[in-house]
This record gives C-alpha cells, structure tokens and sequence, in this order.
C-alpha cells in the first residue's frame, strides 16, 4: 500500500506548491491580496501539515532519527534565514522513499524524498532543491493555487490522506478499494489545481531559491547541476522517468536560464561558507556523512550492505565516510567487535564529530558496558547541550532498567526539549515512560497523549486528553494546558470522525 501513499504525496505536490510545474500553457495567476490569505489562516495551515506529518509518521514513512533530522533541518534554517521572508513559519523532514522528489505543503512543511537525496552528488546541489521549495512557500504559490481552485482543497486533501493511511493498515482487496476510492473522491478537485499550477511559479521559485542559495552561502550554481543530472536521467529512463521528473520537468531551456541565474549571482556576492568552528577534526556537517547514515538506515532489514562497504573501503580506505556506513552496517549485524572498533579509529582520527562518539556509545550501551556509555552520553550533553540527537539515546538507555532515579534524570534531561513544542513523536513516548517511572501520572499521561497526537493517532490523543480532563487532581496550569491541546485537536478529529475514519485516528 506504500504506492497509494507516496500517489497522496504527489497529489499534495500538485495543489500545494510543491515545486511542480503543471500545466503546459500559462494561466493569468489571481492577484494575490488578502483574499487568498484568507483562504486559510497560518494556523489552519500549520494544522493541516502537522496533520499530515503525523499520518506520515503513522504510515512508516518517516525517518525520526535525531540525526538525519537535525542535518535537513539545519540546512533548511541556514537557507530560510536568507530568504525574503523568514518569518514565516517551515518544518522540514525526511520520507523514507527511495522515489526522487521533494515537495511543499501548506503550512511551510518541505518534504525530501531520501531517492533524492541519494541522486544528489553535493550538499549545494540539495540545498537548491530545498531552496526552490522555500521560495513556493514564501511566495505563497500554494494559496495562489488553492484560491484559484476551491477553499475545500485543503480538507479534502486531509480527508484523502486519512483514507490512504487506513487502507494502508488493511490487507488484500480491501487495502486497494479503499485507497481508489480515497484517490477518485478527490481526483477532480486535483486535476483543478494541476492547471491551476504554472509555469511561471517554477521560474520564480528557481530565480529568488537562486538568490537564496548565494546568499546563504552556497554555490547558485547547484541549481543549475542538479537540473542538469535530472535532465540526463530524464533521457535514461525513458518512458519511466523518476518521480521528479513528472513533478519538475526541466526542459533545456529552463536549465541554461538557471545557470545564467546562478553565474550572475555569482558574480553579484563571493561566495561564503561559514566556517566550522572545530575546523577539519568535525565531519558532523558534511554532506557525505549525512547521506551514507541516511543509505544505511534506508536499506530494507534483509538487505546485505556489507559486502558493498567492504569493497568500499577497500578502495579507498581512508574515506571516513565511507568506513562510517560500514561501522552502521556491522552495527546493524550485531558485529560488535569490528563495529566497535571501527568506531574508536574513526573518533580518533575526528575527536569531534558527533556521529562517531554516538556511534560508540551506542556499541557501549548495546555490549552490556552501560556504565561507560552513560559516561560518553553525559559527556556529550555538556559539550552539546539540548541536541535530541544525544538526549534521546541517553534517555533510552537511562530507562532500561526501569530505575526511578535514572528515569527523574532522563525526564529532566528531556523536558528543554519538548517544552519547544517539537513534534517529535519519538521523545515524547520518552519523557511519558520517564514520568511513569518517576511516579508522575499527569505528567506521564500528558506526553503519552501528544506522542499519540504527533504519531498520527488523533482520536486516539482527544481520548487521552479527555479522560485526563476528568481528572481532579490537576492544578490551574495543568488543566489550561490538556483544555489547549483539546481545543487543537477537536477540529481534526471532527474531520476524521465527519469521513468515517476512525481508524487512522
């Protein structure tokens, strides 16, 4: 059922800005105004992406691993700071698909397809995808859409996605009636926003995400190579073209104005990278790092990588990323020795990349030697404080015994965190089984009912919240806050509960 959610996707893509050109003429866009602002309000917006990022999570298509999410969504601020309007709100993640595309939906949440993440050769080269995709947002592509087509789009399209979800947790032909119906209800309203997507929308989204990479210090000229390679697989694949190349059609015409683009802004601004401030010994913000962690988390769990990484490191052995993803790999098997060693060369050689010391401390911590990765966990809390990236994996070892005292630490270790309001699943079931260990209930139910909520469980949170309404015991500042996240939910579970949906809530 994967096939009908990724279809959802690109659904999504073609109404909501999502770096789509879509009809082959150009259409006269609406004037932009208040009235396509009132479309929808930021919050509705923000609503609808958390909604669907939640039925993502549920569905097994996202990543949530700390790291690779720290990595996008580093990059994405690093370009949203440079953009012509970073006050609005962005949310970047992670698919866990091997199809090359990338997407932006209502709400600033941008989606990268880890198929394209793959096809990328250099970090500039993703960054001019993300940055093209930064400039739907702030260009409002998406309300122009949306306006021209029908202010129900959005919860239609909510109501699509739902179903898929549903029918992806079925079997047989029930799974694929489900989804065809969910696709069909929708398809007309669809095909509305397809036309309604122009050609003109593409080149400003490449002009100002241009602008954007430069000034963020990237080389505009990625936008340009990375055109140009979807160009030539374009030619490869025939009759079947990547996903991307549906989405994003890059004819040559496109290409060679991107790259006069990118040579002029070139010219306009020197090109700054920002420095690293533990120089050559920190590899943690290299792009190769990022995508061999992503390679080796991607591959199914029958899936033999090892061969592939030794014959890798054979041929260039002292390529630290590519004796990262072999550590991964070992690690993965259970090969504990030649993992574990593998790890303490890489650290020694780059005594401050983050990936290796976690790395270690997970081969610790997994090896019956807690006591020695609790002691590499609290040492990279206090040289990276608040980075879930080690805090979630120190908290899990924290609780494994089920300790009262270690379990206080974790939820102490935790509560910066979540008090962001993230919409990470992961470290809320965290802190909600940090708190039931410590002996506090409100707490504890409290994390466990917004885990549901962020897992894409949202009838299944409202029951959670409601019963701890009911609660007397709750003081003046506990109960506005379940009252709030009650308030937050109703309307989506409305939703869900108006289409007869129960089940992906």
């Amino acid at each position: 059922m994967r096939i009908f959610i990724v279809l959802i996707v690109g659904l999504l893509a073609a109404g909501g800005g999502a770096g789509a050109v879509r009809g082959q003429g150009s259409v006269n866009l609406p004037d932009l105004g208040s009235s396509a602002e009132a479309i929808a309000s930021p919050q509705e917006m923000r609503r609808f992406g958390r909604q669907m990022l939640g039925s993502f999570r549920q569905a097994g298509l996202l990543f949530d691993d700390p790291l690779l999410d720290e990595y996008i969504e580093t990059l994405g601020f690093r370009l949203v700071a440079h953009a012509n309007r970073p006050d609005h709100h962005f949310r970047f993640f992670l698919i866990r698909d091997r199809n090359v595309n990338a997407f932006a939906a209502p709400g600033g949440y941008i989606g990268t397809y880890a198929g394209l993440v793959m096809m990328t050769e250099s970090e500039d080269e993703l960054a001019a995808v993300i940055a093209h995709e930064i400039a739907h947002i702030t260009q409002h592509h998406a309300l122009r859409g949306y306006e021209s087509a029908s202010k129900a789009s959005i919860p239609i399209m909510i109501g699509m996605l739902a179903a898929l979800v549903a029918a992806s947790q079925a079997g047989g032909a029930q799974a694929g009636e489900a989804a065809q119906a969910a696709i069909v209800s929708g398809m007309g309203l669809m095909q509305q926003l397809q036309i309604n997507y122009t050609r003109s929308n593409e080149y400003e989204a490449d002009r100002i995400g241009i602008q954007t990479l430069a000034q963020a210090g990237f080389d505009p000229l990625g936008m340009a190579d990375v055109f140009g390679r979807m160009g030539r697989q374009a030619r490869n694949y025939g009759l079947s073209p990547p996903e991307i190349l549906r989405t994003h059609p890059f004819e040559s015409t496109r290409i060679a104005e991107a790259k006069a683009r990118a040579e002029e802004a070139a010219r306009r601004s020197e090109r700054i990278t920002p420095p690293d401030p533990a120089g050559q010994r920190s590899l943690d913000n290299r792009f190769e790092l990022f995508r061999e962690r992503m390679r080796v988390l991607l591959a199914p769990a029958g899936e033999n990588q090892l061969a592939r990484y030794r014959e890798q490191v054979a041929r260039a052995p002292d390529d630290p990323f590519q004796r990262y993803g072999l550590a991964l790999v070992l690690a993965r098997q259970e090969a504990w020795r030649e993992a574990e060693e593998l790890a303490q060369a890489l650290l020694q050689a780059h005594p401050d990349t983050l990936a290796f010391s976690l790395l270690l401390a997970d081969i610790e911590g997994r090896t019956g030697r807690e006591a020695e990765a609790l002691a590499r966990y609290q040492a990279l809390d206090g040289r990276h404080p608040d980075r879930a990236a080690v805090l979630a994996p120190y908290a899990e070892l924290l609780l494994r015994k089920g300790d009262a005292g270690q379990a206080r630490i974790a939820a102490r270790l935790l509560r910066p965190l979540i008090d962001r309001d993230t919409d990470h699943a992961q470290l809320y079931a965290l802190v909600g089984r940090a708190y039931e260990l410590a002996g506090e209930p409100i707490r504890a139910a409290e994390a466990h009912a917004l885990s549901a909520a962020y897992n894409g469980r949202f009838e299944d949170s409202m029951v959670q919240f409601e019963r701890l309404q009911r609660r007397d015991d709750l003081d003046y500042y506990q109960r506005a806050r379940v009252e709030a996240r009650i308030t937050e939910l109703t309307p989506i579970v409305l939703e869900v509960r108006r289409r007869g949906d129960r089940g992906t809530g």
